[in-house]
């Protein structure tokens, strides 16, 4: 999606070192956030068009209320 130029993606991970030999030539952003902090979950997703989540079943509601309360699309 980041390759293709119609999208500004942006992946999330709690923890930096997991994006280790995830370099691509896309243009993609990278935060370190842990999703279950609600309050910086809605700040980083509002004004967002969508969220792929490919987090664990436990977190899915909370970045499905973040992703409602900041106005984004979810997709699980």
């Amino acid at each position: 999606m980041g390759s293709c130029g119609d999208y500004a993606v942006t992946v999330v991970d709690r923890s930096q070192q997991q994006w280790t030999g995830s370099e691509t030539s896309a243009p993609i952003k990278k935060a370190a956030l842990d999703i279950t902090q609600g309050d910086a979950m809605r700040k980083l997703l509002s004004g967002k068009f969508a969220v792929l989540s490919a987090a664990p079943y436990h977190a899915t509601r909370l970045i499905a209320e973040a992703a409602k309360s900041g106005g984004a699309h979810y997709l699980d």
